[in-house]
């Protein structure tokens, strides 16, 4: 007959404390659920009665009168902090509100803060953007007369880029360079053909309408000359008033 192995009483103690350890740990997750549930529904009643002497009341008579006012405290912040719990990674054995909490606490005390970073825009950008975003889109047509243009077309264009971005105070390749971020290139639209003939529409009426302007003009006394710059702020100033991008 085969004698039965005895456990020693040392190892038995150690197998009950890691049996129940494992036990507490399983039902943490569940005792913290319960503390929460309590704590909302004290949180409910709170809300309905602000005055002390009126809770107190309303927690006799919902049953919880039997529970610890620091216990009360202690599961309506759960409830209220229960997204920060979850997030903090407790340990699994933690499941008492008042644990948690004096727990939490103490991982907030040992992280050192975070550096401020400072992420403001510098004053003169922040001006200079409010003043460029108005005329942006007309700096961007300069640019581009500038940059294709040729002989008196070209020069006067950077003539009056010139002319804005000394308004503004800044170079004329400061205000181009901004201009385009604030108002980045379109792409061409899968509708580029009619796009594009819709435009011819309207540039063959802005010329029509442009020559009879400069005929009307010429013919009388002191009118400004007809000459090639002011042709083209002219042309700058109809396309602005039909829209024409």
């Amino acid at each position: 007959m085969t004698a039965t192995s005895v456990i020693p009483l040392a190892h038995a103690t150690v197998i009950r404390g890691q049996q129940a350890w494992n036990r507490i740990k399983a039902t943490a997750a569940e005792q913290r659920q319960l503390w929460r549930d309590i704590g909302e529904a004290l949180r409910y009643g709170r809300s309905l009665h602000k005055a002390d002497r009126a809770f107190a009341q309303w927690v006799n008579e919902n049953g919880f009168g039997d529970l610890h006012r620091n216990d009360r405290g202690a599961a309506m912040w759960l409830a209220e902090n229960w997204a920060e719990v979850q997030q903090a990674d407790a340990p699994p054995g933690l499941s008492h509100p008042r644990w948690i909490k004096e727990w939490l606490a103490e991982q907030v005390k040992d992280t050192p803060p975070t550096p401020a970073l400072a992420f403001e825009a510098p004053a003169r950008l922040t001006a200079s953007i409010e003043q460029v975003a108005p005329v942006a889109h007309k700096v961007n047509k300069l640019a581009s007369m500038a940059e294709r243009g040729e002989g008196q077309e070209k020069a006067t264009a950077q003539k009056y880029l010139d002319k804005k971005a000394k308004q503004m105070g800044m170079e004329a390749e400061e205000l181009v360079s901004l201009s385009k971020k604030l108002e980045p290139a379109r792409t061409v639209p899968a509708n580029s053909m009619d796009v594009l003939e819709d435009t011819l529409k309207d540039a063959l009426e802005i010329a029509v309408g442009l020559a009879d302007y400069i005929k009307g003009t010429q013919t009388v006394e002191g009118a400004t000359p007809l000459t090639r710059e002011f042709a083209i702020s002219l042309v700058i100033k109809a396309l602005d008033a039909r829209g024409v991008k």
